[in-house]
């Protein structure tokens, strides 16, 4: 740390890099995936079964690179084409069809009955709501009016949809704003959403609730005559986030019924099959940790909790068709949990998943009550449509549809374990590279995971299966403070963010090198977003890691809490005991950009221009304190990206500055 080194610095403001050279150890091979293969990655999202059970649609986005493109001004994709339709795959044959034709489809929804689908289509920066036929023919928009849905389902008996949708701007609030010169009242004009129905028939719409109140989300009553719905007072994310009220509306007479007597936040609210039941996910206690699943007893009036002796993060849950226990997804240290647990909570049966990490996207089970679809993904193995047989409790993967990574060299994943200076276990996942040195352990590439609230599991990592194709083993560490390991585990960094972080991985990088697992001589370190505040934090605190790279990373927690969109009131409270304003010395010890006056280590910084959860002051600011302390910074800069990059150009350009980054400064000795 006192040593300090007089380097040239970098400086560029670029809306995308492509950069060719290559890490030192490359020459042994031009190893796949290379960053157009991973920018090229088809997503399937929006995955939905059949009320048969029979059939799977689902949303396919792809991006197709053009090398022969001309130059275009006009086109900001940089020889980039993008594409989002519906497919579907029939879960016997696990043969797939094209279903729509659009530029930007998604968001499907089975009609009661399975005989049609309704979804949106987005185009030219508006959406609307489509039916299609399921056995062939032509789509058709509703019209809607002014209105933008979002959250559309059909109701029970599929005679209408309900969405939400903004209440449009009246003319005299427009021509106000216009006179103003465009003013606005910072955080005062967030606009709620309502919901709506439409008659699928005559294309009637309705308008359901009214008021001030923003809808969050809501489900059909298993009636049709009503609503249960989950608002906050605002659609300002920091309050529709925190601050939620679960109600339910009855349509005949507009009654509305509280759940809760104070807001907090809430997720998947959903009625039993039979009505009887209202049930979400909440928390008790801790702030972003839902381990709380409540089930109201809708004539009683008794509240259960199932899961109240579990010390689980529960991500997700279903309904049995039979009313009588649900389907919980949990994440389990660095895999998925899968149980089905009875109402009262006194009978659990665990499912196997392989060490397969489940990504659920449906509330819904076919009407025998035995599948559900959803998506899963293993350390080596790309996620893939999969389907959960739920009376026979086994894991199906049912498509193949990013095949093409058969031909990459890929990491293998293995768990290690250590225990830290304090004596607290610890464990994470290490990516071995494929790019063997016989003799010598290979260099190490340590990659923290976001949130905090976060964690790595054993996912098919496009980024780190990179990475390790470029020589390096990758190094995802779960530390204190992120999810799966139970609630003391994640409360135990509060007031101490960066110290605790710290402490857990470094001394996992120790063990790797102890065991020799990793190349001492060659560390390099990189995030994104929190991942990005704690290599800002290493970059103060060490000199041993060769390089760094701070994607949309947090470099000044003061600046965050003012910045952010959801940073600051009740979820600063929780991570730092207090605001900047009140507890200064809270933030000042978990504070970046304090511990960089003897910095060292050569450093990228990568961000968004867009991006609203980490401004993009914060790459700025780690920018200018690097520059002033005479530490080797470069700083690329994209346009128009939020805080998670969308634009295939700009991914692949961002990995390739990254690997570039690298080679430049850990060189073979």
């Amino acid at each position: 740390m006192n040593r300090r080194i007089s380097a040239l610095v970098y400086i560029v403001i670029t809306a995308c890099a492509f950069l060719s050279a290559r890490h030192a150890k490359a020459d042994q091979t031009a190893l796949r995936p290379t960053a157009i293969d991973i920018a090229s990655m088809p997503v399937i999202s929006d995955v939905q079964i059949s009320p048969d059970g029979k059939t799977i649609v689902y949303t396919l986005s792809t991006n197709s690179f053009d090398s022969m493109a001309a130059y275009d001004e006009d086109d900001h994709l940089g020889g980039w084409t993008k594409k989002q339709q519906l497919w579907t795959l029939d879960v016997e044959s696990r043969q797939i069809k094209q279903l729509t034709q659009g530029e930007k489809d998604h968001s499907p929804q089975w009609s009661p009955n399975g005989k049609q689908i309704a979804f949106l289509r987005t185009k030219d920066d508006t959406t609307g709501l489509c039916i299609i036929p399921v056995d062939g023919g032509e789509g058709h928009e509703i019209d809607l009016g002014e209105l933008e849905p979002a959250n559309h389902r059909w109701s029970p008996d599929g005679s209408k949809i309900a969405f939400t949708a903004e209440v449009p701007t009246e003319m005299a609030e427009k021509e106000r704003k216009w006179r103003a010169g465009g003013a606005e009242i910072f955080e005062g004009e967030w606009k709620s959403s309502q919901i709506w129905t439409v008659a699928v028939d005559d294309g009637t719409v309705e308008q359901v609730t009214k008021g001030p109140d923003h809808i969050v989300e809501y489900c059909w009553s298993p009636g049709g005559d009503g609503f249960a719905i989950v608002s906050a007072a605002s659609s300002d994310p920091y309050i529709a986030w925190s601050f939620m009220s679960p109600r339910i509306i009855t349509l005949s007479d507009s009654l509305i019924k509280k759940l809760e007597s104070d807001p907090l936040p809430v997720s998947q609210i959903q009625y039993s099959p039979d009505g009887q039941y209202l049930s979400y996910i909440c928390l008790d206690s801790g702030l972003s940790m839902m381990h709380s699943l409540r089930i109201h007893n809708l004539k009683t009036s008794e509240i259960l909790n199932p899961a109240h002796d579990k010390d689980w993060t529960i991500t997700d849950y279903v309904w049995a068709n039979d009313s009588k226990s649900l389907f919980v997804h949990t994440i389990n240290r660095t895999v998925s949990g899968l149980y089905e647990l009875s109402i009262d909570g006194r009978t659990v049966h665990e499912f196997s998943l392989q060490r397969r990490v489940l990504g659920w996207q449906s509330r819904r089970v076919d009407n025998s009550g035995r599948y559900l679809a959803c998506l899963s993904e293993a350390a080596t193995e790309p996620e893939e449509i999969s389907i959960l047989d739920l009376k026979q409790k086994k894991l199906r993967v049912l498509s193949a549809i990013k095949a093409q990574t058969r031909d990459w060299a890929l990491a293998t994943a293995e768990i290690v374990t250590w225990t830290n200076s304090e004596g607290v276990a610890l464990e994470g996942i290490l990516y071995n590279t494929p790019l063997v040195n016989p003799g010598r352990p290979a260099p190490l590439m340590v990659m923290p995971h976001g949130g905090p609230d976060g964690v790595s599991m054993e996912t098919f990592d496009t980024w780190v299966h990179f990475f390790a194709a470029q020589g390096y083993s990758v190094f995802r560490p779960n530390y204190r403070g992120g999810l799966g390991y139970g609630f003391a585990f994640y409360a135990a960094n509060r007031g101490r963010l960066g110290e605790i972080e710290w402490k857990d991985i470094e001394s996992g990088v120790d063990h790797l090198i102890a065991s020799g697992k990793a190349d001492s001589n060659h560390l390099v370190y990189g995030g994104w977003s929190w991942g990005g505040y704690l290599t800002a934090w290493a970059i103060g605190h060490t000199d041993r890691y060769r390089a760094a790279v701070v994607g949309a990373g947090v470099a000044d927690v003061r600046n965050q809490y003012v910045v952010s969109d959801i940073n600051h009131g009740i979820a600063a409270q929780w991570e730092f005991k207090g605001n900047p304003w009140e507890q200064p010395e809270n933030f000042e010890q978990a504070n970046p950009v304090r511990f960089l006056a003897g910095a060292t280590i050569p450093t990228l910084i990568i961000h968004g221009r867009e991006d609203e959860r980490v401004g993009f002051v914060q790459g700025m600011s780690l920018y200018r304190a690097l520059r002033d302390v005479n530490c080797e910074v470069k700083f690329l800069v994209y346009p128009r990206e939020p805080h998670g990059f969308k634009e295939p150009a700009h991914i692949a350009g961002l990995l390739d500055a990254w690997a570039d980054w690298y080679a430049r400064h850990d060189t073979a000795e």
